[in-house]
């Protein structure tokens, strides 16, 4: 998954690498990370993801958390999973976990609140 700088400078690069002409040069590759970091700076975020297959639910490293529609917060277990495709997910406040499909077929979505670094060990 692309870093939000990434995405940003994507962004940049197709809106406005093509229109913006600066010293009879386009914007360099440099320029459009700095002024994608300026921007996250200020606040910039892409818009929360949103989930609707078990699949991908399950494919979110440990810790993470999601929010339903009905504001349901489940967090993903950080012990290993005991079968593939079996993590569980704890809702707040409630010593019982569920499947990633128990909560897509309570809810029908979620939104991805939290998601750790790739590298981050549960």
């Amino acid at each position: 998954m692309a870093s939000d700088r990434d995405t940003l400078a994507d962004l940049i690069d197709d809106d406005v690498t093509r229109q913006v002409e600066v010293h009879a040069s386009y914007i360099s590759h440099l320029e459009q990370h700095e002024l994608a970091d300026a921007v996250i700076a200020a606040g910039w975020r892409p818009a929360a993801r949103v989930i609707t297959d078990p699949a991908e639910l399950d494919a979110l490293p440990a810790k993470a958390a999601v929010i339903t529609p009905q504001g349901w917060v489940f967090q993903a277990a950080a012990w290993p999973n005991w079968m593939p495709g079996s993590r569980r997910w704890s809702q707040a406040f409630d010593v019982v976990s569920v499947t990633a499909d128990y909560v897509i077929a309570c809810a029908d979505s979620v939104t991805v609140l939290w998601e750790p670094e790739a590298d981050s060990h549960g």
